[in-house]
């Protein structure tokens, strides 16, 4: 009886984290209520609350669920020590990563909806410390991505490690966060590799000093 106690809630939650991303796709954080992810679901608004405190504590429930792991996938792929071609190392932890999130669309949203949810604010709530780890954490895997072809002198003339990290970050931070044009035939895994190589050839050197 337990057991089932546990599988029906499990299911309520998950249902609840599906009726939110939905309706924050569809109207936006601001615009939703909790009252529209009860009716969603047919629920009443105390079963969200017996989930959920409120709309961010949603947000980063959904990000714990399908936005880490795909995180912690590209970071750990930054960190191999054998990166050496970075350029390529890049390329390959991209593809894998679009890989992922093609097999699960959602998995894009959810990393869309987190993203878009950092503030110009200096208010320290859980879900403004999420972000801030988030994007620390994808920064320093670029930068340990940097450091080698740093150690090889691969880096432009005169660019250091920060800096080159900080570009090749915005531009990954960038295609996670926005969407194409619905009308455009270029699709996310034909566009991200080719945009982290002309990132890469902004703050890389060929190997032959070229």
């Amino acid at each position: 009886m337990v057991r089932k106690s546990k599988e029906e809630a499990d299911k309520t939650y998950h249902a609840l984290l599906d009726a939110a991303l939905d309706l924050f796709k569809e109207r936006g954080v601001a615009q939703t209520a909790l009252n529209d992810i009860a009716r969603a679901v047919a629920m009443t608004r105390g079963a969200v609350y017996w989930h959920f405190e409120n709309k961010d504590d949603m947000v980063i429930a959904l990000w714990q669920r399908d936005g880490q792991t795909v995180l912690d996938r590209l970071v750990a792929d930054l960190k191999r020590p054998h990166l050496d071609d970075p350029l390529r190392a890049f390329q390959e932890s991209v593809r894998s990563v679009v890989a992922l999130l093609s097999q699960n669309p959602r998995r894009a949203d959810v990393i869309r909806l987190t993203l878009s949810c950092q503030e110009f604010a200096e208010r320290d709530t859980e879900l403004q410390q999420l972000l801030r780890r988030i994007m620390a954490e994808l920064y320093d895997g670029i930068v340990c991505a940097m450091e080698r072809p740093s150690n090889q002198g691969r880096l432009q003339a005169g660019l250091p490690v920060p800096l080159a990290a900080y570009a090749v970050w915005s531009s990954v931070l960038g295609m996670a966060q926005w969407r194409l044009p619905q009308n455009d035939a270029i699709t996310l895994g034909d566009a991200a590799p080719v945009v982290v190589e002309m990132f890469l050839g902004a703050v890389l050197r060929q190997p032959d000093g070229g």
